[in-house]
């Protein structure tokens, strides 16, 4: 299932960033949803993140509005870059 491949469990409860967008983390990676109607958000990490949904690999994403993605942490996803 795509929503929960590499994740790994909840490191605690999912919280609203200041872009409008909401983000949990998970001992595998991170849990990004926009919610539609807001812009479309770049979530910036200090290492390499693998995105799910592009598969793109890198430190900046674009996550549109009314969308999710799930990225998770370089080492978790292999250490594959793009």
């Amino acid at each position: 299932d795509f929503w929960n491949k590499g994740l790994g469990r909840p490191l605690h409860e999912g919280c609203l960033r200041a872009d409008g967008a909401w983000q949990r983390p998970f001992t595998g990676g991170v849990a990004i949803y926009n919610p539609k109607g807001n812009k479309p958000v770049t979530v910036t990490f200090e290492k390499p993140h693998r995105s799910r949904a592009t598969g793109k690999s890198g430190l900046d994403h674009t996550v549109p509005a009314g969308d999710g993605d799930i990225f998770i942490h370089e080492a978790a996803a292999g250490g594959k870059g793009q």
